[in-house]
């Protein structure tokens, strides 16, 4: 399928995967603006695919959530606590194997928006009019403390916990 649902947020996450690229394109250092432009989109990007179309899809779904909300959720999870980190290029790196691990759950046939053209046919419009209007979500600082740190190694060890597994 390919509806208006997965063009939008397909092509959101082809936006947000050249800020990262830009954010280290030059060797050494990361690009703040890019990072920073980068990261604000993506804490948006999360809050889209949450607050709008999980909870559209579960009240179109008889209001039971969709199988693999769950998982996102977990995945996102991951990301937002790498996002708080202040950006490095292996920080940069560790978002990209979780774009890769994470994006085939919405991208793929049957994936999230996918389901989400199928549920949401006759409001997919209204649904999109909504996604171009959100507004950027207000973004904490970054952070490199002890805490920052042990948070991320915790938020990626559940992604490979077996009962997590369960829910991909």
């Amino acid at each position: 399928m390919s509806g208006v649902i997965f063009s939008f947020f397909v092509m959101d996450h082809v936006r947000l995967d050249s800020l990262l690229h830009r954010s280290v394109e030059r060797p050494g250092a990361v690009v703040r603006a890019s990072f920073d432009s980068f990261r604000v989109g993506l804490f948006r990007h999360i809050e889209l695919e949450e607050q709008l179309l999980l909870a559209s899809a579960q009240q179109a779904n008889g209001g039971q959530p969709l199988e693999v909300a769950a998982r996102l959720k977990l995945e996102h999870s991951a990301i937002r606590a790498v996002l708080l980190l202040k950006p490095t290029r292996e920080s940069v790196a560790q978002l990209r194997a979780l774009a890769v691990r994470h994006n085939p759950l919405e991208e793929n046939p049957s994936g999230l928006y996918d389901l989400c053209d199928q549920l949401l046919a006759d409001q997919a419009e209204a649904v999109l009019a909504r996604a171009r209007t959100y507004p950027n979500p207000a973004v904490a600082p970054y952070r490199d403390d002890p805490q920052a740190i042990g948070d991320v190694k915790e938020a990626l060890a559940a992604l490979d916990r077996p009962e997590n597994l369960l829910r991909r």
